[in-house]
């Protein structure tokens, strides 16, 4: 099981990060969560076996987000076109039909696809997604104005390999508001392995909130501007000083295994 970073911006990419996009990989299935630009070419390039992807977990419906899941769909009927496979990909309800009618304006209708495309709205928190390797939370992340749209964290509950019983415990924060008053949902019980933004909430102020909860393994990434290349040490320190357990400042393609 690991966990890879492709992508680490925020809302643009920089010299050193493209936009955020991570995969999961458990066993033989891999899921993708959230998919800025440029995560195809990523993922080829990587030589990631995207036969193995199942589902795509969008946070919500900014670009930086989701601008790269149409030409991962073009990748994977160009290249991998087969009637058996199966991709779903989870977005905020108000995202679906205006993606679904994205795809067609691109000429890549879903309908044409040549493999099962499923594109569904998460209407509300609770479990969206279950297989025999993991089992997916939807969490209200509070990121977006909730009169306009909505924003999600996702639990993944990993069994890893089945026949271990061995299990994980990985949460995905998404974008958070500035005062992230919803994270806490997220860490309710032990994690295994926290992934969180660092764009929109201040370090200062966050660090001595998760310090005091139960976390086995921290993993910055969507990394704000003064946090890249030397101010990286700086948000390191930071770290340091608040958390007593490993964390690490994730870049494009580093990879992490889950034990």
């Amino acid at each position: 099981m690991q966990i890879t970073t492709l992508g680490t911006s925020h809302g643009a990419p920089t010299h050193s990060r493209y936009q955020t996009s991570t995969l999961l990989e458990v066993g033989e299935a891999a899921y993708i969560i959230d998919c800025g630009e440029p995560a195809a070419a990523t993922l080829w390039r990587l030589e990631k076996d995207i036969t193995l992807l199942r589902a795509a977990f969008i946070t919500h419906m900014h670009g930086d987000h989701v601008g790269g899941l149409p030409q991962l769909i073009k990748l994977i009927y160009q290249r991998f076109a087969d009637p058996d496979r199966t991709l779903t990909c989870f977005m905020p309800p108000e995202g679906k039909y205006p993606f679904l009618n994205w795809l067609a304006a691109m000429h890549i209708p879903a309908d044409a696809v040549r493999f099962d495309l499923q594109v569904k709205g998460i209407r509300e928190p609770g479990l969206i997604y279950e297989d025999e390797y993991v089992t997916v939370t939807a969490v209200n992340s509070g990121h977006m104005d909730p009169q306009r749209a909505t924003a999600f964290s996702f639990i993944f509950d990993v069994t890893g390999q089945p026949a271990t019983g061995d299990r994980r415990r990985i949460a995905f924060s998404g974008d958070q508001p500035s005062d992230f008053r919803n994270l806490g949902d997220i860490l309710t019980e032990h994690v295994d392995v926290l992934v969180m933004e660092m764009t929109h909430i201040k370090p200062e102020q966050v660090l001595p909130f998760i310090g005091d909860r139960d976390i086995g393994r921290l993993i910055l990434n969507h990394i704000y501007d003064p946090w890249h290349d030397e101010g990286e040490a700086i948000l390191r320190g930071m770290c340091e000083e608040h958390l007593n357990f490993p964390f690490d400042i994730a870049h494009d393609y580093d990879v992490f295994p889950i034990a």
